[in-house]
């Protein structure tokens, strides 16, 4: 099973009609794709200023559950991945590794890792505050959560695209982070 999770409902309005291979490959390779809508700027996460924005319960638990009462699917957390672009991207890399559970891998196209360097961008502080101080900022920050992820699994990718915000902070802070 394939989460893809993308930016401000692009996938869910334009994906299939953008990419009509989707259907032939989910069929070739006998693989379920789901699009979990994300809303706008969500980032994927638990907002802590707003409750309605539950977006990791949302994917991480409720969702999930949903998927396996009503599909048949493989149990084992190897046989689903969750990737996304953009604000999906970051989602990807935070739910994957937060929920690695059951992600047996995660991806990131263009994907924010750090929200340092977007906070007053993108909706970002609307979703975790004005006032939100730098240790909890770095709680919502995929750079910050990758630490966790199991050793056992087969792995991560990041695609390092446009837009340049997002090339720029990603190349300095996985070296940073995960070279020194």
């Amino acid at each position: 099973m394939l989460y893809i999770l993308a930016w401000l409902r692009w996938l869910q309005v334009n994906g299939i009609i953008r990419v009509p291979e989707l259907k032939e490959y989910a069929d070739q390779y006998q693989m379920m794709i789901v699009c979990p809508d994300g809303g706008n700027s969500s980032w994927y996460f638990d907002s802590p200023v707003d409750s309605t924005m539950k977006y990791e319960t949302y994917i991480g638990a409720k969702y999930r559950l949903w998927l396996m009462k009503h599909y048949k699917t493989i149990k084992d957390r190897k046989a689903r991945a969750i990737t996304g672009l953009s604000m999906g991207g970051h989602g990807g890399l935070f739910l994957g590794f937060r929920h690695a559970d059951y992600f047996g891998a995660c991806g990131s196209m263009s994907g924010g890792v750090d929200l340092n360097f977007s906070r007053n961008k993108f909706d970002v502080v609307k979703r975790i505050g004005y006032f939100i101080d730098q240790a909890q900022l770095e709680n919502y920050s995929v750079i910050n959560v990758v630490e966790n992820y199991p050793k056992d699994s087969p792995g991560y990718h990041l695609l390092i695209a446009a837009p340049k915000i997002f090339f720029t902070i990603t190349i300095m802070h996985c070296m940073k982070k995960w070279y020194d």
